[in-house]
């Protein structure tokens, strides 16, 4: 394999097959298209100076992606990590920064696991999803703590129309099988949506099965105009086999990790005016996650994190809206291992914020705003975004930047979790007094449009200094939580649209994560490849067959082995998918796909083998 990308974009072009592109680059040309996430009201995205990338529910189904992880991998300035096969753990590193420094969202509220700060998106199917939009850069001026890499928000989706519903049967290689249905609609007044899978699959080896069950809906209500209520509701359970890196076969055959969470979410949205609208919501994110079978000891973990959103949208003109709200949340959690103390935590914050959008002389785009966070734990934490776009109408440019401030707050475990020990070993001991992990990130670049709008290139530079860093250090006579290392990541993403036909779509990404470093050892962070890079394509002929190709490819990178815990080199890899589809009549579709085309062997995280060639295939009938 070779060491840079261009090795690997090579071996590909070798191959006696034409790869087209693949299924979830940026998509960043679609003029009109509205997104909510960068400045939480409705913007098109061509008037956002934020670095966004947008999932359309189209895109999923075209590429057949069973979960967010499998959805998230060709996103420019993101690297998608994955312990081994379908169910094992895996990290997001955004724009090179920590999984747990980007935030997670659901329709705008908060989720994930405050213990550790992490979202188990392992388990996290594509069921129920409208769209995700991902926004590159620090976000903590809108949406707070754990927001340093940015934020990505699954919008959910909601009925319309007459009812309507589907249920799909597929199978695949490893025993693999999956069932799911879904229904939706509308009335004048209501409207809902509500969808329900099972996947069941071994995987390879012992104890290196994976099963998840999966309900998520929502529901909409509208007895005024300028009224509307709703609710969101997504329930997971799933378990999986935890047989450990291969490097120190033979597997453990016992470990299982179950976990079962229950995320709801009501609102209400009242137009209180032509010029003022207002909105509410409490939501909670509530998840137990238990590890039985580890031969050092079970370990139990329930946690919570209970949001309230109050926010107001004032349009002052028609091109000056404000935006201001109140932000409060508490996450809570309990943990319980060998070895550990045990403890039943809480921490609470309160933020309010104030944002302003206008637009001047019809080309500038401006965008600013502040954020005052006040938390029980750390204090207070004062935050700004700026953002800005200078269209070119004329020759079809727009030039982007944005520069914004964010936070991480220390995670309940950070705050809480000790391990003691008899002299003469040290103890680990958690410090409730940690301060927040603190970054400054800007970006600047510009898009350009060609050919009557048929091919956009976007081309962005960026950088990040994180500071206050939380790590483990020596303080005698124990190691403690601190704050002491700083890190910073720099690089460029480039992104490229084409759609020469109506049917017919290509893209391409790059990005090259220049310098991901860790300013305090020198050292470069691990798992973040200097160069990756996407091809696809989805052609869609005759009315009723589908063709979506696409290919990942990835640098080599630093991590850890799992036997010395020396850092190593991590190979680098192609991974190509393709998926198939036809419309048989209008309401039956066959379907199949093949992942790792090319059987390309290679680890995501050093230890723990991907699958090899996967085949899968399904029928789905619609009424």
């Amino acid at each position: 394999m070779k060491n840079t990308l261009g090795g690997l974009c090579r071996r590909l072009l070798s191959c006696s097959v034409v790869v087209l592109v693949p299924a979830f680059a940026e998509d960043p040309v679609r003029l009109g298209e509205i997104v909510v996430t960068p400045t939480r009201t409705e913007a098109p995205l061509e008037e956002v100076g934020s670095a966004v990338s947008v999932i359309t529910r189209e895109q999923i189904e075209h590429s057949q992606a069973r979960s967010i992880v499998e959805a998230l991998h060709n996103v420019p300035g993101l690297s998608v990590v994955q312990s081994g096969r379908p169910g094992g753990q895996a990290s997001v590193f955004l724009r090179g920064l920590n999984s747990n420094q980007t935030l997670f969202l659901i329709d705008g509220a908060r989720i994930g696991n405050p213990l550790a700060g992490l979202v188990t998106l392992s388990n996290f199917t594509s069921d129920q999803i409208e769209r995700i939009e991902i926004v590159r850069g620090p976000q903590s001026t809108l949406y707070g703590a754990d927001a340093l890499g940015g934020v990505i928000n699954i919008i959910t989706r909601k009925g319309a129309g007459p009812p309507t519903g589907s249920a799909t049967l597929e199978g695949g290689t490893h025993n693999s099988f999956r069932q799911a249905g879904e229904i939706s609609g509308a009335t004048s007044k209501f409207s809902g949506a509500l969808s329900i899978s099972h996947l069941d699959t071994d995987n390879i080896g012992v104890n290196d099965d994976f099963r998840n069950l999966t309900a998520a809906g929502s529901v909409t209500y509208r007895p005024l105009e300028a009224l509307m209520l709703g609710a969101t509701i997504r329930y997971t359970n799933a378990e999986t086999g935890v047989p450990g890196p291969v490097a120190v076969r033979p597997a453990n055959p016992t470990e299982r990790l179950q976990d079962e969470s229950l995320f709801v979410r009501l609102g209400i949205e009242v137009t209180v005016s032509r010029r003022w609208q207002q909105s509410l919501f409490v939501s909670e994110n509530h998840e137990e996650l238990f590890d039985r079978g580890n031969p050092f000891g079970l370990s139990d973990s329930r946690s919570d994190t209970i949001q309230i959103g109050w926010q107001h949208i004032v349009k002052l003109s028609a091109k000056n809206t404000l935006t201001a709200g109140l932000d409060w949340y508490e996450n809570r959690g309990s943990y319980e291992t060998v070895g550990a103390i045990p403890f039943d935590e809480s921490v609470d914050n309160i933020a309010g914020y104030l944002q302003d959008q206008v637009t001047l002389f019809d080309r500038l785009s401006l965008t600013g705003g502040a954020r005052f966070d006040d938390n029980s734990r750390f204090g207070s934490r004062f935050t700004y975004r700026g953002a800005g776009v200078w269209r070119f109408d004329e020759t079809g440019t727009r030039i982007k930047a944005s520069v914004g401030t964010g936070f991480k707050a220390p995670s309940l475990n950070d705050l809480f979790l000790s391990f003691p020990s008899e002299p003469p070993f040290a103890s680990f001991v958690a410090n409730p007094e940690l301060k927040p992990e603190k970054s400054l990130g800007w970006d600047a670049g510009f898009e350009q449009d060609l050919f009557g709008k048929k091919v956009t290139i976007e081309a962005r530079y960026f950088e990040n200094d994180v500071r206050d860093l939380i790590t483990f250090a020596f303080v005698a006579p124990n190691f403690t939580q601190t704050n002491v290392q700083r890190a910073r990541t720099r690089g460029l993403e480039v992104a490229v649209t084409a759609r020469p036909l109506p049917e017919l779509t290509l893209w391409a990404s790059y990005t090259w994560l220049a310098e991901a470093r860790n300013l305090s050892t020198q050292s470069r962070l691990l798992r973040r490849p200097e160069q990756t890079g996407s091809l696809g394509a989805n052609y869609h002929f005759l009315g009723r067959f589908n063709v979506n190709t696409d290919a990942t490819l990835v640098g080599v990178r630093d991590d850890i082995d799992p036997v010395s815990f020396a850092t190593v080199r991590n190979g680098g890899y192609v991974k190509w998918d393709v998926a198939v589809s036809a419309d048989i009549t209008r309401n039956l579709q066959l379907f199949g796909r093949v992942e790792n085309l090319l059987d390309e062997r290679y680890e995501e995280a050093r230890g723990f083998p991907a699958l090899g060639r996967v085949f899968w295939g399904g029928i789905k009938a619609k009424f």
